[in-house]
């Protein structure tokens, strides 16, 4: 029974946390019109040394969306402590998503972080490719991501939201 609980309430803030991100930029208003989500997760492990910030590319997006979008992350993750960010590039250009770079404290065993990154978007449709991107905070050491996920929630462009 307890389990249960845990699990319906892990389930709850999943979708609590992007949406009331995408509330806060819209500013209380009527809500953001959220109309799909995406998700994608990866259970590959990728170390990185580098002070550059690279992709994690298991963990990338492409949807078309219009308006606003909340992209929660999710990673396990050992080591040194890391920078994560997540980019929005579309015909517009590359930006970057709020709050911008995080940073995460990992530590030598698995340490479980969850980041919610949102953008207003723009009000036409556009293709958006979304990469999680890290890097060590400092040089010397390194840092896995041993699993990850990600779920994005948005309002779909002219060809609506993708069945698979």
């Amino acid at each position: 029974m307890r389990r249960a609980v845990v699990i319906a309430s892990a389930v709850a803030l999943v979708v609590a946390i992007p949406t009331l991100g995408l509330a806060v930029l819209r500013g209380g208003q009527d809500g953001a019109h959220v109309n799909c989500t995406a998700s994608r997760s990866s259970s590959s492990a990728v170390t990185t040394t580098s002070t550059s910030f690279s992709k994690i590319s298991a963990l990338e997006l492409n949807v078309e969306s219009v308006f606003g979008m909340s992209e929660s992350v999710t990673l396990v993750m050992s080591g040194s402590p890391v920078n994560v960010k997540v980019m929005d590039t579309s015909v517009g250009g590359a930006f970057q998503l709020d709050p911008g770079v995080a940073r995460v404290q990992a530590t030598p065993d698995n340490n479980t972080v969850s980041i919610t990154f949102v953008t207003q978007g723009a009000p036409a449709p556009h293709g958006h490719m979304l990469d999680v991107e890290w890097r060590l905070k400092s040089s010397g050491g390194s840092a896995t991501v041993k699993r990850g996920a990600v779920n994005l929630v948005y309002e779909a462009g002219d060809s609506g939201c993708p069945f698979v």
